[in-house]
């Protein structure tokens, strides 16, 4: 069980219902905090900065460093946080996406069926994540809202 999570527009949120903490057991939490639960300042690089230089990756990282696939670095928030969004960089995003989710193809508790990035509005996209657990043979979706203008996401999840 894992704490259930929520955006709220102005980062993650736990969810409290009569002042207790809610649990999930679904996949969404691994989702979310896959897509924004690094550091959006820079990737883990393949070898340690020389001392004295300041890390700018996630600190945890250094502990998974010899694993890559294990390395939290928040590709997605990144590039939505950090490029001109339009018609020409939505496979740019959908492909951070994969990048970031990759982990759970990995460990098989989800296989990526399709992520898809679409624009919205101007500055606005709508990024919808397709996956299927191997213990379910039906496929879920998300949709992770990018409100550039203001650097605000809405997750979504469709079961």
């Amino acid at each position: 069980m894992d704490i259930l999570l929520y955006e709220s527009g102005d980062g993650g949120e736990m969810s409290l219902q009569g002042g207790d903490i809610q649990t999930t057991s679904a996949i969404f939490n691994y989702v979310y905090l896959s897509l924004f639960g690094g550091n959006v300042e820079a990737s883990t690089p393949d070898v340690d900065p020389p001392r004295g230089v300041e890390r700018q990756d996630y600190w945890a990282n250094v502990y998974s460093q010899s694993e890559p696939e294990n390395l939290f670095n928040s590709e997605y928030e990144r590039i939505i946080s950090n490029i001109v969004i339009n018609t020409g960089t939505l496979q740019l995003i959908s492909e951070a996406a994969k990048a970031d989710l990759s982990w759970m193809e990995e460990l098989s508790l989800a296989v990526i069926e399709e992520v898809t990035t679409y624009l919205e509005a101007v500055g606005r996209t709508k990024t919808i994540i397709k996956l299927r657990e191997p213990s379910n043979n039906e496929a879920s979706a998300f949709a992770v809202i990018w409100d550039a203008t203001k650097s605000e996401a809405i997750v979504e999840a469709v079961i």
